[in-house]
């Protein structure tokens, strides 16, 4: 029944996205909190501008991130209705996007990876409607020029152009002009940034902050065990779905270019995760970008009433437990 509801194309869903949204977030925009970590303490340069503002811990804040959250959840939900990534007009990857990081209560404060998703969903936006368009070049600088903005909110996010070179390798003919103008759409913001820390003598701080964001240990608090539990629920039901989906579902061979970039996507979280010390919780915001797909496809395209049952409602328990409700 819950299943059937979620799944429809409902206008209701919307407002209900928004209910759901506020109520994970209510506890922080009531007693908002702010710890500062390594991408505090280091920021990149646009994270700096972020951080000018003289309260950093505030209902009205933590309003305004768990928005954006939502604007994100809208943008998968447009991505996966332009693209056709689920057959079935459906909301649930905005649903599940939101639900999945605004369950992580240590996010629901000032952090760059909150701005610099955004940055990294436009990409996918401009880079997917390449397939099969030989020779064009602008999509590519536009995407990776997209890619290194974010990184000047959170560097790590740099290396994810590395998921779309493996894109335009996985979906075209190599064509050279696309390539040198992609590395100059990545290298471009980082021209303008060093040329702003030259004219202040401060080409150094810039390379500083740059090492402090791979190699500073994010925290030396465990990681809760509820988060990995989610997590590896989450990255089981994805990896064992995507083969379900490979062999029943995904027929079209773009559809299948397109989720095989979103399981690099998650790959390369992963790998990234587990090199650099300095990524932590905030991870789940791109962790949560093949989940939400990932998951929703299984839970719309199979025809196994327990399949969906234990997707469905492990997924809820989990997020029961995760939020002490």
């Amino acid at each position: 029944m819950l299943l059937r509801f979620l799944q429809k194309d409902n206008p209701l869903l919307i407002p209900l996205l928004f209910i759901i949204n506020v109520l994970l977030w209510l506890n922080e925009i009531i007693h908002p909190i702010y710890v500062a970590g390594v991408y505090e303490n280091y920021p990149m340069p646009l994270y700096q501008l972020v951080l000018l503002i003289p309260v950093k811990a505030s209902w009205w804040i933590a309003s305004i991130l768990s928005l954006i959250v939502l604007i994100q959840g809208f943008l998968l939900n447009n991505l996966s209705s332009k693209f056709r990534l689920i057959d079935q007009g459906t909301y649930l990857p905005g649903i599940l996007f939101v639900v999945f990081v605004s369950s992580f209560h240590q996010l629901h404060q000032l952090n760059p990876l909150v701005f610099a998703n955004i940055f990294l969903l436009f990409s996918l936006h401009v880079v997917f409607p390449t397939y099969r368009i030989e020779k064009t070049i602008d999509p590519f600088f536009i995407s990776m020029f997209l890619i290194s903005v974010g990184s000047l909110f959170y560097f790590p996010l740099i290396f994810f152009a590395i998921a779309l070179f493996y894109f335009m390798l996985n979906t075209r003919s190599f064509y050279w002009r696309e390539w040198v103008v992609a590395i100059l759409g990545l290298i471009t913001p980082y021209v303008f940034a060093f040329s702003a820390f030259f004219m202040y003598g401060k080409t150094l701080v810039l390379l500083q902050i740059i090492q402090h964001q791979l190699v500073d240990n994010a925290s030396s608090i465990v990681l809760d065990f509820r988060y990995l539990a989610f997590f590896i629920f989450l990255s089981l039901i994805m990896i064992t779905g995507s083969v379900y989906l490979y062999r029943n579902v995904l027929k079209k061979v773009v559809t299948r270019k397109y989720y095989s970039l979103l399981f690099f996507l998650w790959l390369q979280t992963f790998t990234m995760y587990v090199l650099f010390p300095s990524i932590y919780l905030e991870s789940i915001f791109i962790f949560s970008i093949p989940f939400a797909f990932y998951i929703s496809n299984n839970l719309i395209s199979t025809k196994s009433r327990l399949a969906e049952n234990v997707i469905l409602y492990g997924s809820l328990l989990l997020i029961v437990f995760l939020n002490n409700i």
